[in-house]
């Protein structure tokens, strides 16, 4: 591609922020544009009083070569940590990925032999008559019997997308199960080190020692800004002109300034949705019916501050019952010790929502209120173990594949893709939940793409076997 040196990216998340850093070190006028106030994206953090807090688990692993990217962009500020992440429900921890002996001791004996009795049967007629994975639901008993499914997958992905597990996508598990069978997860139990290991299996990885996962795009932007390029934080993207053929210019408001940016190319990180409205002259009604058939849960993240030394010992815990408002928790002490004074720590509980729902709209109190008898209700703490609680909002925080979302996605990465001077990337920008080494790789293909050594870029994370 041709006059690539003034490059608008739009997003600074992973994606956008590597991208950038990586047009700026080949000498690109690059500038980045960015909603929000800090850089990071879903991979920000949040100080407070002290307290460095991420929205959710993050953890950095994937290829050797993006690995050995991210130790040099941090330096000396990491640390290297072995995952734990465990199950909560029936009131005991199951360990996550599955392991059978902890299966075997936790589960009563007549729940154990229904479902090995369900996992042959369900085996048997998928080999005697296979059927479609045409749902999430299918996906999974089809591999797994309807008991194990029932206990271990089915609650906790109604929480988590809203939707029955008959009404999401079969892309859903494809993606996001590694393993195929019951019988993968004895193999993996019995032979932990066996090669190659499923993502889901990968115990080690890294993290920002000091100021959370969000410095890792911090990093970023000292790169591209010690290289000359700009990072624009706190901005409103107003329009996204075009020719019919190229983006001919961006305009945006920061603070009290209207700017126009006239790139030679775009690269978007931003929703498809977002930047379908933003596109002047509008994309044809066909393709705006489209990009609103494509939907994302929101989250709601409720910090409770506690005066003790750590909650668990766990990365993050998963908390599949209906009962319960939080889907998850995690502990950020527990990926740097630097995230929390001593004798103190702080929990994150992630709430997912409809944008604007009763849960989105929820007092903050309230939340808090609610994260703090629920974690006691369940024997983690003590209410008068809670010296603080804070919230935080963001509007899109999965993708929901509902079925049928492959065909809006289609009709949106098309028009999109016919502007030749736009280059859509990221977990935003793909409707794709693909993990961190993910993104990086993402922007850097896009960066070396503009710079004219053509590579796949959204061909990262398309398949299976590049999922967590």
């Amino acid at each position: 591609m041709s006059n690539h040196r003034k490059v608008t990216v739009l997003g600074a998340g992973l994606a956008g922020m590597s991208s950038a850093a990586e047009l700026a070190r080949s000498a690109v006028d690059v500038t980045v544009l960015e909603r929000d106030p800090v850089v990071g994206g879903l991979a920000k953090s949040l100080h407070r009083n002290g307290y460095t807090v991420d929205l959710g688990p993050h953890r950095f692993h994937g290829e050797p070569g993006v690995v050995q990217h991210f130790h040099d962009l941090m330096g000396e500020n990491l640390v290297e940590n072995k995952r734990k992440s465990r199950i909560w429900m029936m009131n005991r921890f199951f360990f996550y990925p599955l392991r059978v002996e902890n299966v075997l001791m936790q589960l009563p004996r007549t729940i154990l032999l229904k479902i090995l009795v369900d996992y042959v049967t369900a085996r048997v007629r998928q080999r005697l008559n296979p059927k479609p994975d045409n749902s999430f639901e299918d996906w999974v008993t089809h591999r797994f019997g309807k008991t194990l499914y029932t206990i271990f997958f089915d609650v906790y992905t109604e929480k988590t997308w809203g939707l029955p597990c008959k009404q999401i996508s079969s892309d859903w598990a494809s993606q996001r199960i590694s393993l195929l069978s019951l019988g993968d997860v004895i193999k993996k139990t019995l032979q932990p080190k066996q090669k190659p290991q499923p993502r889901t299996y990968v115990s080690s990885f890294s993290y920002p020692k000091h100021g959370g996962v969000g410095a890792i795009c911090g990093r970023y932007r000292e790169q591209v800004e010690g290289s000359g390029g700009k990072v624009v934080t706190g901005v409103r993207l107003e329009k996204v002109k075009t020719d019919g053929k190229r983006v001919t210019s961006i305009a945006y408001q920061n603070g009290d300034l209207r700017e126009v940016d006239t790139p030679g190319h775009v690269i978007s990180s931003i929703p498809p949705q977002a930047l379908l409205d933003l596109l002047d002259p509008a994309p044809p009604a066909e393709i705006l019916a489209h990009a609103a058939k494509l939907q994302h849960r929101s989250l709601v993240f409720v910090y409770v501050v506690l005066k003790k030394e750590c909650l668990t010992d766990d990365h993050w815990i998963y908390i599949p019952e209906k009962s319960r408002l939080l889907n998850r928790i995690s502990e950020a002490k527990n990926f740097s010790h630097d995230n929390a004074p001593e004798g103190h720590t702080a929990v994150c509980a992630e709430i997912t929502c409809i944008l604007g729902d009763e849960i989105w709209s929820a007092d903050d109190q309230w939340l808090g209120e609610r994260v703090i008898t629920e974690l006691a209700d369940m024997g983690f703490m003590k209410k008068k173990d809670a010296v603080d609680t804070f919230v935080h909002r963001e509007p899109q925080g999965y993708p929901v594949y509902e079925i049928g979302y492959r065909e809006h996605l289609k009709a949106l990465q098309e028009h999109l893709g016919s502007y030749e001077n736009l280059l859509v990337i990221g977990r935003q920008g793909l409707f794709r939940y693909n993990n961190m080494d993910h993104s990086v790789t993402m922007g850097q293909r896009a960066a070396h793409t503009v710079l004219g050594r053509i590579e796949d870029f959204q061909g990262v994370a398309a398949s299976g076997d590049y999922f967590d």
